[in-house]
């Protein structure tokens, strides 16, 4: 029976009214969301070149944007201090926490760009987002996916790390967010590690890393080395931490202990204990390096908060 002999003239009138009444509110909505995001990013603009010319006046016409005026190796701190609090959030929830909070508030006070669009996103989930629901809610994905239009890459990355938290509780915050196919992870990480955002090369990397279960061809493999093997060239630490155990378990590389130990000094070198727990081990069994005892008590000992280091200097009969 065809659909417009069920219901009367009057209801079929009502039914339409009413999905039209649904569809102008769902266009107002979006309409609304792009409107809030213009004026945001437009107030944010115009509080930022304020902010200059107020420098310029307080220090004689000077700008103080350590950014825009510092020398490189005064960027790469900048940068070093942004990546911190990058690595800091190993997932979402840790994007809204106090220890990346701190780093990139540090960062876009020097005048950071990508910096001060994570602090914007963390002041925008506290607007959009009532207190006591704790969830990210679609405001802030509109608001992300109409600032990935205008070519926000971090924008890209964080909508890319948003489709790793599906409907999950952790932390200080419940994500609500839904995906549109696996694919959309990957094409947010994509288009930011092919404009060069390093923290998305390494998450991209992983995407085909995770994906070598459902296929083991070498496409993903290789791709999985090629974006991880960029982010870890340019310093991310998480990166040459992946590396290594890539070369030393034999995953999307052939086993290669030189290698493995090269890219465990690296990260060992940042600072990171559980890589120097692995070059001490390395030293100590003379795997990938020559055997040496005193610099393998080294490593252990820079690393002595991390319990395998504890228990490795136990067994040498090492003082912590």
């Amino acid at each position: 029976m065809l659909l417009s002999t069920i219901y009367s003239d009057d209801v079929r009138d009502k039914i339409r009214k009413s999905e039209q009444i649904r569809r102008s509110e769902q266009t107002k909505s979006l309409q609304d969301a792009v409107t809030e995001s213009s004026f945001r990013s437009f107030w944010y603009g115009f509080l930022e070149k304020m902010g200059i010319v107020w420098n310029r006046v307080a220090h004689n016409g000077v700008a103080t944007n350590e950014w825009a005026t510092g020398s490189d190796a005064v960027k790469a701190e900048i940068e070093s201090i942004y990546l911190s609090g990058i690595i800091a959030e190993q997932t979402v929830f840790s994007i809204i926490n106090q220890v990346g909070k701190a780093d990139f508030q540090k960062a876009a006070a020097k005048g950071h760009p990508a910096s001060r669009f994570h602090v914007r996103f963390m002041e925008y989930c506290d607007e959009a987002v009532p207190l006591r629901s704790f969830c990210i809610d679609d405001r802030v994905k509109k608001w992300l996916e109409n600032e990935a239009r205008k070519g926000s890459l971090e924008a890209l990355y964080l909508l890319g790390k948003l489709c790793q938290c599906m409907d999950q509780s952790e932390g200080s915050r419940f994500v609500k967010y839904w995906v549109e196919g696996d694919d959309y992870e990957r094409e947010c990480f994509e288009k930011a590690a092919e404009n060069g955002h390093v923290p998305a090369q390494y998450e991209l990397g992983c995407w085909f890393e995770a994906h070598l279960a459902d296929s083991w061809s070498t496409y993903e493999s290789d791709f999985a080395m090629k974006w991880v093997l960029k982010a870890a060239e340019a310093g991310f630490l998480p990166a040459q931490l992946k590396l290594g155990s890539f070369f030393s378990e034999g995953r999307c590389a052939r086993i290669d202990h030189e290698e493995a130990f090269k890219w465990y000094l690296k990260a060992a070198e940042q600072g990171n204990e559980r890589a120097q727990y692995e070059v001490g081990h390395r030293y100590c069994e003379g795997i990938g390096v020559e055997r040496d005892i005193d610099n393998a008590i080294k490593w252990f000992r820079k690393s002595s908060s991390y319990q395998r280091s504890k228990w490795a200097l136990e067994e040498l009969g090492a003082d912590i």
